[in-house]
């Protein structure tokens, strides 16, 4: 499952709020998968028997399901950094008022 989590901040903090987002989820990416046991799956597989295949498919998993979580934190860092790439390149509307309307 995933939330919508929305809180203010300055413009000129965007960025950097957005790059701890990032940080924070490639620390958990970090701790929680080690680039080792990725590394060691495909070795392990070649090479398995029956009994070891049970464990693979669950590091295999666990890899994955890291790795999806680390895309959505891209993606969200993406959409964030796009709107606010978006808002500082858009020339700035014209107040209307009662009259011109």
């Amino acid at each position: 499952m995933r939330a919508i989590l929305t809180f203010s901040t300055d413009p000129e903090e965007i960025l950097e709020d957005t790059a701890l987002i990032l940080n924070k989820r490639v620390e958990v990416y970090n701790q929680q998968i080690s680039r080792q046991l990725l590394e060691k799956i495909p070795d392990r597989l070649a090479v398995a028997n029956l009994e070891q295949l049970q464990q693979i498919v669950l590091d295999m998993a666990a890899v994955r399901t890291q790795l999806a979580k680390l895309d959505f934190a891209l993606e969200d860092s993406i959409k964030i950094v796009a709107g606010y790439y978006k808002e500082m390149t858009t020339p700035a509307e014209e107040p209307t008022t009662n009259d011109e309307v």
